[in-house]
């Protein structure tokens, strides 16, 4: 049984567990020394901590659990008619179950409810997350970009 819920401050190293190890199995490979120290410059237990302070609108984050185990991750912000997937990030083990579309469909509940007009769900995806964001209805806006070392692909879902 999975169970999807807000983030709480006690979270934060279970969740960085599950981004530090998906990250690097899955993302490091594809991206430049560069890359990965960007992304852990502005991703790690620091800054997960901070930004769980920092709250709502900036970063609200919903986990998702098995047996009490984090498994997955997604965080977003909210801004007028949009929310932005900060994160997505789901355990290699429990890949192929629903989990990040549980993630996504739970984010989308909590977005709706701050905001009845939302219009659209961006991200930036990572090269091994765009089929998954596909999948599950986002489209491609533009061509894959780098920044700071970091690939991504701005993708967007009309809600």
């Amino acid at each position: 049984m999975i169970e999807f819920r807000e983030m709480k401050q006690e979270d934060e190293i279970a969740v960085w567990d599950v981004v530090n190890r998906t990250f690097n199995e899955f993302i490091t490979p594809t991206y430049s020394i560069e890359g990965v120290e960007s992304f852990f410059k502005y991703v790690n237990p620091e800054s997960l901590s901070e930004l769980f302070n920092e709250g709502y609108p900036n970063f609200v984050a919903v986990v998702a659990e098995i047996n009490n185990q984090i498994v997955g991750v997604i965080s977003f912000s909210v801004r007028d008619n949009e929310c932005h997937i900060t994160l997505l990030f789901v355990d290699g083990k429990y890949h192929r179950r629903g989990i990040a579309k549980g993630l996504l469909n739970t984010m989308l509940d909590i977005c709706r409810n701050h905001n009845p007009n939302l219009s659209e769900i961006t991200v930036k995806s990572s090269p091994y997350a765009v089929t998954i964001y596909e999948k599950m209805g986002f489209k491609q806006i533009d061509s894959e970009q780098i920044m700071d070392g970091i690939r991504f692909t701005p993708m967007v879902l009309k809600t």
